[in-house]
């Protein structure tokens, strides 16, 4: 079990080896959950929709046409996490309330499921209401994508977040998003959501994953692209995330957890805006990797 208090910003201990978490006296959270490959959500369609292994076993609207044999992930948990984990503490709890936000933990283990790295389900937010992440522990990337419209199969741009730890990553409003494990070690992640993003699974199950499937090929990580987005589709924007975002009082290395521990939630006050105000801070979130 190693400390990762000083990293996520809450007293945490974790074990790497087995991918569970162990919190402090002080902290509590709202609800666990884990995602199985056969696992459903909201949308009551399975996990394995959202897979590079559906291809076969649905047709080009989305629709089962056979189960796959995925009898090695049947228990397996892929992913789980901790919604509203915080301090135990009445202040902070009730102003988090008050502002319609929501702390969160995940944790990815290490590994595959078929030719992709293990990764998120993917959603996008019916509210078009952006979202923040934290790199804790560990190796990934964030893939973002963003239709040209609502009912649209046109996509308008494509992002590849390679995150390092310590490193804040922005979901612009708009934009569907995957977070994967590329490493050989657990990845932990921290975010704050709106309680009002009301997230959407359909569209990423309906095209067996994203417009590029992110895969483990001989040098790595490779890119595929998804046969199943029949609409235009850009290259990739592989990115980095900026060092320090002024606008929201975020800087690498330093818990975002930790706007709320010292009185500054109003910094994430954008994850709630639809004025369009902070249109000019999302074109400087991410940097070109050359």
């Amino acid at each position: 079990m190693i400390d990762i208090s000083q990293k996520i910003g809450l007293p945490v201990g974790f074990d790497i080896e087995t991918s569970k978490i162990e919190f402090g006296n002080n902290v509590i959270f709202k609800k666990y959950w884990k995602k199985t490959i056969s696992g459903t959500t909201v949308s009551s369609e399975p996990f394995w929709k959202s897979l590079k292994l559906a291809v076969d076993c649905t047709d080009e609207a989305g629709n089962i046409i056979k189960e796959p044999e995925f009898s090695n992930y049947e228990k397996k948990e892929l992913y789980f996490g901790y919604n509203g984990a915080f301090l135990n503490e009445e202040e902070p709890l009730k102003l988090i309330e008050q502002n319609n936000l929501r702390p969160d933990i995940t944790i990815i283990p290490p590994g595959m499921v078929g030719e992709e790295f293990i990764r998120t389900e993917g959603h996008e937010h019916l509210s078009s209401l952006p979202e923040v992440y934290e790199t804790v522990l560990g190796k990934n990337i964030y893939f973002l994508f963003k239709r040209k419209s609502t009912d649209s199969d046109d996509i308008e741009d494509v992002i590849a977040v390679f995150a390092e730890e310590g490193d804040h990553v922005i979901f612009p409003p708009g934009y569907q998003h995957v977070s994967i494990n590329i490493g050989n070690t657990p990845f932990i992640m921290t975010d704050w959501v709106s309680t009002n993003a009301n997230p959407d699974f359909r569209f990423i199950k309906k095209h067996n994953g994203l417009p590029y499937w992110v895969v483990k090929g001989k040098k790595g990580v490779e890119f595929v692209k998804n046969p199943r987005y029949k609409g235009e589709v850009p290259e990739i924007r592989r990115v980095k995330p900026a060092e320090e975002i002024t606008e929201f009082s975020l800087k690498k290395g330093v818990p975002m957890f930790n706007l709320v521990k010292e009185g500054k939630i109003n910094m994430l006050d954008f994850l709630n805006d639809k004025t369009g105000k902070y249109d000019e801070v999302y074109k400087k979130v991410f940097c070109e990797i050359k």
